[in-house]
């Protein structure tokens, strides 16, 4: 079920072959070792035979500099996870938990649905995929009429929305909600 499994981002990472270790959360786990069987995950999440791997998930959920050493410590290129919410913050925008837990100087987004994201390390054996598919506009966390507003302030910006637009899988109600936001 695509509404509650990441299915096409399992068929993405299929199809493209990002380097792995592949790191999932709680959510997707049991799912991508069956989705995903001929492919490296940092962790199978099912809950009785790996248990301790509970702390550290927890942890790397709740601080980005935790998380940023388990992905070098485990030599984690590749991430996919639930599109995080997001917080309204006073007078400067929207919380970009994306950002804080994967810098864009060493992460690029190259896939979203409904539910989830992927993201990639950059790193060469990922050059390719993320030349190809990376989004640097459209960031799924943030509301679509924020990303659509920001883009005409900066009147640059708009050519890559469009681009990205172009591109993204309209059946993605974010996509979906963004270009028609864009063409009014």
């Amino acid at each position: 079920d695509e509404r509650l499994f990441p299915v096409a981002a399992a068929r993405f990472i299929e199809t493209m072959r990002p380097a792995p270790n592949l790191y999932h959360t709680f959510t997707f786990g049991a799912y991508l070792v069956w989705g995903l069987r001929d492919y490296r995950l940092f962790g199978d999440t099912r809950e009785t035979p790996f248990r301790e791997l509970t702390d550290l998930y927890r942890r790397a959920y709740a601080s980005p500099v935790v998380a940023r050493a388990l992905h070098e410590r485990y030599a984690i290129n590749a991430l996919l996870v639930p599109i995080p919410g997001t917080a309204r913050i006073a007078d400067l925008g929207w919380r970009d938990v994306i950002e804080e837990f994967t810098p864009r100087t060493d992460w690029a987004l190259v896939y979203f649905d409904d539910i989830s994201l992927l993201m990639l390390r950059r790193v060469p054996e990922n050059a390719r995929i993320i030349a190809e598919h990376e989004y640097t506009v459209l960031r799924p966390n943030i509301p679509a009429d924020w990303t659509v507003r920001s883009a005409r302030r900066a009147a640059k910006d708009t050519g890559a929305l469009r681009a990205e637009l172009s591109r993204c899988d309209g059946a993605v109600r974010y996509c979906r909600l963004a270009g028609e936001l864009l063409s009014r």
